[in-house]
């Protein structure tokens, strides 16, 4: 395996991948199998799982090879697939679920690619694709949902994105920064990018603004890491160093 374990209560998920485990549900304290589901005999593509809660249904969603899927949380029934492709088989950003909708982002050259809006059915077992917006290639940098726009960066392209969440359309974009990770907090952008900046950002539905900026000077090799931001601290991992900056201020 090779994305986060999920942890809903006394349950742990994840996604072996593979043609009969290819979700799991286990005791978290045992270890013990609960339900193993087939998925869609899909092998895993670094995807971490997210637990939603929509109405009354229970479901874990998550990304294997070429596809978004679909599951029932307390039984493990295959509901849903809807196409979702990458060339290497990374689909590493989480989905996000917000007010009945399922948000994914990937990054290929294929049709089926780039952030994606699906609308779940009241009882969870179906799928309705709303929009999807091919320009907006985000392959493990995350993005945020917020305020009824969605704010991240384009892979290896020097951009950020805001779209809209009803109908999927750009914007505006923003070319000041390299591409990279996003967090959100008291009402700021903390943006993480792949050439070693950390900026400050204000951003809505008009612009992005950059509000300070720094550089990481301690570590090595590439800027992939997601930072954490806990109890007035940011936390930013880089290669073998760990910076914690106090942000309170």
């Amino acid at each position: 395996m090779v994305e986060n374990m999920l942890v809903e209560g006394d349950r742990i998920f994840c996604t072996p991948g593979g043609e009969i485990n290819n979700v799991v549900c286990l005791n978290r304290f045992t270890g013990a199998a609960i339900w193993t589901s087939p998925g869609n005999k899909k092998p895993s593509a670094y995807c971490s799982s997210i637990y939603v809660r929509h109405k009354n249904a229970e479901l874990i969603v998550t990304m294997t090879d070429g596809s978004i899927i679909g599951v029932d949380a307390k039984t493990g029934q295959f509901y849903w697939d809807v196409p979702q492709n990458q060339t290497y088989k990374i689909h590493a950003n989480a989905p996000v679920y917000s007010d009945g909708v399922i948000y994914c982002a990937s990054e290929n050259e294929t049709s089926n690619n780039g952030l994606v809006a699906l609308k779940l059915s009241d009882d969870g077992r179906k799928v309705t694709q709303l929009w999807r917006n091919r320009e907006f290639k985000n392959l493990m940098e995350g993005f945020i949902v917020k305020d009824g726009l969605i704010f991240g960066a384009v892979y290896n392209a020097n951009r950020w994105l805001c779209v809209d969440i009803n109908t999927g359309m750009t914007l505006h974009s923003f070319n000041k920064l390299a591409d990279g990770s996003i967090l959100w907090a008291d009402g700021l952008f903390y943006c993480y990018s792949k050439k070693g900046e950390v900026a400050l950002m204000s951003a809505d539905r008009n612009s992005f603004k950059i509000v300070s900026r720094f550089r990481i000077s301690l570590g090595d090799g590439p800027h992939f890491s997601h930072p954490v931001i806990y109890n007035g601290r940011l936390y930013i991992r880089h290669g073998n160093a760990l910076m914690v900056y106090n942000i309170k201020g």
